[in-house]
């Protein structure tokens, strides 16, 4: 058993007959000819192979597997044909201390239904990287194939990492894997954005939005690779977060060439980065919005100047016709707004305005197409806003045009003419309403019941101008303990409504009647009457009426009511205060008069006290005596 050993040991020194016999067909010859003796020496090589291989029933296989983890190689061999199965790891047995210290392990061997089976453990450490594994039979050293163990390390970067915006707040992130060995996949990636981490499985696109994306701040990404081994080495990439500009800077369009080519430039230092178009379209088109031409470009940013600039062909049908050029600004946030058009031949007036004189009069007036004067007339055409039915047509050889009015909304239509044709029309509606003027209305008592009042209102019509006319009255009652009361609007177009009747319950506190009358223009200042409900029932009671008005008038003769009222309140309250002063004073004086009477000693009584004797008073004295102090006391009041 131990020269079984010790030839185990110096098994790949062995120079026995069976191993030269395996080593030899298991080698290709090289340089011969294919003659009958090669072709003999070929049919024996393979014979002697499959001899030595059946030797074995389970070979090692390469394996890969990734750093650090830990793999296992086996070994069968009949153990009628051997008695000894051991591993190498080159050429160095694996019990050398050698190759133990490089974490393999060779257990021990067993057997298993008469077949000899052997295991070989790995620590899959950067020096056993592509490590050739084999087995060795005694008697005869019999090798089996070579396996080889490759190991797997941190993975490299992803490879073209792109994004693609989605929109302004989301892009979308893809990349090609990095290299790995068969069989050892990539569990996961690891996406940072610098404000939050993100986790895919093994996919290799990932969709990166923002809640708040700031179009001025670069945002840096990062695609990590993981398998079993750890994250392997980012890739980056940044950019900036789309949006379209609250406000668009002033976009300049000027024709080259000979009308052949279109120049575009705009500002954008106070724009960021994130902010900036880049997409320009061009559509040409006729008056009568025909586009003839369109074409997009990217634009070029001066950085040194902060000027976006722009070129594209211009084709165009005929050179004369007229047309305008609408140009349209767009980024991943979305499309530009307020881009004016160019106009570049008879383009549409602007500024169409209207001043109104006494009422009956009217100035239309209005700017030329891009401030210059090469029209040669302008065709107005005024219609009825109502009906749209035209009032009144004329050729202008001007900017302004007078006429007489008798409508209160006006369509106008003005077009431009030269000598290339009739340019872009532009319509303009004016009203000319004017807000009504506060009402006046005088509300009077019709009737009074248990429960009711009943009031008629007359409205006074108070129109300067036929501008001012009103289209509607609105009346509404509104008391302070019930609230509404009554509520119309009364078309006053429609119908001649300048009285009206309305009731309101009795004993109400506040109650008020407020007129309006409003158009298209605005509403008039509210007229205010203040109702009176808590006086008693009378049959056919006609009230005052009592007027509170927003007016300037009004407001005047409140306040003077006002003040006579306070005067009068002044003066009765002084009248009351004397009144009971005198009560007082005479009250008083009567008290003391009263008191000096009884107090004044009789002479006869004393006499009477004096006898002691039982005299019988005389109803007669008594009266006398009562009645003289009466007649006393009556004559101080009268006096």
């Amino acid at each position: 058993m131990r020269a079984r050993r010790m030839q185990a040991r110096r098994g790949h020194r062995s120079d026995s007959y069976s191993d030269l016999i395996c080593s030899s067909a298991v080698s290709r010859p090289r340089g011969m000819m294919l003659s009958s003796f090669a072709r003999i020496y070929l049919i024996g090589l393979l014979m002697l192979t499959k001899f030595c291989l059946s030797i074995y029933t389970v070979q090692p296989v390469s394996l890969n597997t990734t750093l650090n983890s830990t793999v296992t190689f086996t070994c069968k061999a009949n153990r009628s044909t051997a008695y000894l199965i051991y591993f190498y790891v080159g050429f160095i047995s694996a019990n050398e201390d050698s190759i133990v210290k490089r974490g393999f392990t060779q257990e021990s061997q067993y057997t298993v239904n008469e077949t000899l089976q052997r295991t070989l453990s790995v620590w899959a450490q950067e020096t056993n990287n592509n490590t050739n594994i084999s087995c060795g039979t005694a008697p005869g050293d019999v090798r089996s194939t070579i396996a080889v163990l490759k190991i797997q390390g941190l993975l490299a970067s992803v490879s073209d990492l792109t994004v693609t915006f989605i929109n302004g707040s989301s892009v979308l992130l893809s990349w090609t894997t990095p290299y790995t060995l068969d069989n050892v996949p990539i569990t996961r990636y690891y996406i940072d954005d610098g404000s939050m981490n993100y986790i895919t499985n093994g996919t290799t696109s990932f969709v990166v939005s923002s809640i708040d994306p700031d179009p001025c701040t670069l945002a840096n990404v990062s695609v990590s690779a993981r398998n079993e081994a750890g994250i392997g080495q980012p890739a980056y990439i940044s950019f900036y977060y789309k949006r379209v500009p609250l406000i668009t800077p002033t976009v300049l369009v000027m024709l080259l060439w000979n009308k052949t080519m279109i120049n575009f430039s705009m500002k954008v230092e106070k724009l960021c980065i994130g902010e900036y178009p880049n997409n320009i379209t061009f559509h040409v088109f006729r008056t009568d919005s025909t586009v003839v031409y369109s074409n997009s470009i990217s634009p070029e940013i001066n950085e040194q100047m902060m000027v976006m600039t722009g070129h594209s062909p211009l084709v165009l049908p005929d050179i004369s016709t007229v047309f305008i050029i609408n140009v349209s600004l767009s980024n991943e946030g979305g499309e530009f707004n307020n881009v004016l058009s160019f106009g570049f031949a008879n383009g549409p007036v602007t500024n169409i305005r209207s001043v109104i004189y006494n009422c009956t009069n009217m100035t239309i007036s209005w700017d030329s197409p891009n401030g210059t004067n090469y029209m040669d007339y302008y065709r107005l055409e005024i219609y009825d806003n109502s009906n749209d039915q035209l009032v009144h047509s004329a050729m202008v050889h001007g900017t302004s045009y007078l006429f007489e009015v008798d409508r209160l909304i006006y369509k106008f239509i003005i077009t431009g003419v030269n000598e290339i044709g009739e340019g872009m029309s532009e319509t303009s509606i004016i009203s000319l309403q004017k807000i009504p003027k506060s009402p006046q209305a005088v509300c009077t008592i019709l009737n009074r019941t248990n429960d009711y009042v009943y009031y008629l209102v007359d409205i006074l019509s108070t129109m300067d101008c036929i501008l001012e006319a009103p289209d509607n009255i609105i009346i509404h009652v509104l008391c302070k303990e019930i609230g509404t009361v009554f509520s119309r609007i009364y078309q006053a177009e429609h119908s001649n409504v300048t009285e009206f009747v309305f009731s309101v319950p009795q004993y109400q506190k506040e109650c008020n009647l407020t007129i309006l009358l409003s158009n298209n223009a605005g509403r008039s200042d509210p007229f205010i009457i203040r109702l009176d409900t808590t006086s008693p029932a009378t049959a056919n009671f006609i009230q005052s009426p009592t007027i509170i008005s927003t007016s300037t008038n009004s407001t005047t003769s409140i306040v003077i009511t006002v003040v006579m009222v306070s005067v009068c309140t002044v003066i009765m309250l002084l009248i009351v205060c004397f009144s009971v002063l005198v009560i007082i004073i005479i009250y008083m004086k009567r008290r003391s008069k009263t008191a000096n009477i009884v107090s004044v000693p009789n002479p006869a009584y004393d006499d009477i006290d004096k006898f002691k004797t039982n005299i019988s008073i005389n109803p007669a004295y008594g009266e006398v005596k009562t009645d003289t102090r009466q007649n006393v006391i009556y004559d101080e009041i009268i006096l």
